[in-house]
């Protein structure tokens, strides 16, 4: 079976990072090609392990350029499967298979759980559409409350590469960055973008100071060393306490040295840092938004507090903070909670199930 994903953004994301696993592990009875924009970390790494990649922009949600261009590729690889991961390519392809070309399956990757409008709701449930996958039940729940009959959705979790988030990797990152021992290291990995809620806990970091002489917090993800992110850290008086480090590709060994886990997000599909995380055995702290109620039990493998809640933030990092019997006992159950459900070998199998049962159909 011959198989196009299509997927824009530059950024490396959780939707990126799924994409990559899926092309990575294909099996042997499928080809694969990726189409994505100019520009794209996905795109750069795809092609370094042999994928043929596609670039192209789509400049609006139907861009009658981008749509032919894509037409012409579906022919020439012969794809038999369109697998859509974002939803700004989605119009674009349902318009494609409603009215110019429809020798294909239409698989949708539905990632965020947001509450649709009118619009978005005519684009999810319309016939064109094969299949749709949520990347959890909370994304399956939004989806069917916007009137989708549950037998079009498939639930296939994101997974985890537990070799590659391996708690028993070497990790030199408090020699690199020149950190004791006797320091606990409290980190939060996410792009700053105003959903990833990373101001609250700077602000949770400002007000609750007094209690973090001996914590320091690593913020990693794009953004998280630009002017505007280093100008808050200066305004709230942080700085002994904070170290900025930007995009990074070494997320395994800082998770290694990490002693406790804080992902402040206002709103989630289904988090990938936090499951990386767990997987390498940190407690976790996070906010009780739908998305992360099938991750993390509350008291049992991490807390949850209220979204946009510094005080809320303070209170957990304090109970965690050099309690090492409980970051360790939650770290365990965090990792077996990850291992029985949310491995990225399990999400290749489900997938290309997924893509067999529909081309039997």
């Amino acid at each position: 079976m011959n198989i196009a994903h299509i997927i824009v953004g530059t950024a490396w994301s959780g939707g990126q990072n799924q994409t990559y696993e899926i092309l990575k592990n294909q099996p042997s009875d499928s080809k694969s090609i990726l189409i994505t924009v100019p520009g794209s970390i996905l795109g750069e790494k795809s092609q370094a392990m042999g994928i043929k990649v596609y670039y192209l922009i789509p400049h609006s949600h139907i861009d009658f350029k981008y749509i032919k261009a894509v037409k012409e590729i579906l022919i020439g690889e012969k794809i038999d499967i369109v697998n859509v991961h974002r939803s700004t390519v989605h119009t674009n392809m349902l318009f494609m298979k409603m009215f110019i070309y429809k020798k294909f399956k239409l698989v949708i990757s539905r990632r965020i759980a947001f509450k649709q409008n009118i619009f978005s709701r005519f684009k999810y449930n319309n016939k064109a559409i094969d299949k749709l996958i949520a990347v959890s039940e909370e994304v399956k729940n939004v989806l069917m409350a916007s009137g989708i009959p549950a037998e079009r959705i498939k639930v296939i979790y994101s997974g985890v590469d537990t070799q590659k988030f391996d708690p028993y990797i070497e990790s030199n990152i408090r020699e690199e960055l020149g950190i004791s021992n006797e320091k606990e290291i409290i980190t939060c990995i996410a792009n700053f973008l105003p959903h990833k809620g990373l101001e609250y806990l700077l602000k949770a970091i400002h007000k609750g100071r007094m209690n973090f002489n001996d914590s320091v917090f690593l913020f990693a993800g794009k953004g998280t060393d630009n002017e505007e992110f280093l100008s808050i850290i200066k305004e709230l008086n942080i700085g002994k306490y904070v170290i900025p480090l930007g995009y990074r590709e070494d997320i395994p060994e800082i998770l290694k040295a990490t002693d406790v886990f804080v992902l402040p997000t206002l709103r989630e599909g289904f988090s990938g840092v936090i499951r990386e995380a767990m997987v390498m055995g940190k407690p976790v702290i996070s906010t009780r938004i739908p998305e992360n109620l099938e991750l993390i039990r509350d008291s049992v493998n991490g807390f949850l507090c209220e979204k946009a809640n510094s005080q809320d933030l303070i209170y957990a990092i304090s109970r965690l903070q050099g309690n090492k019997v409980i970051q360790k006992e939650m770290g365990e159950k965090g990792r077996e909670l990850v291992l029985n459900n949310f491995t990225i070998q399990r999400t290749i199998n489900d997938t290309y199930d997924l893509y067999r049962s529909l081309l039997e159909k």
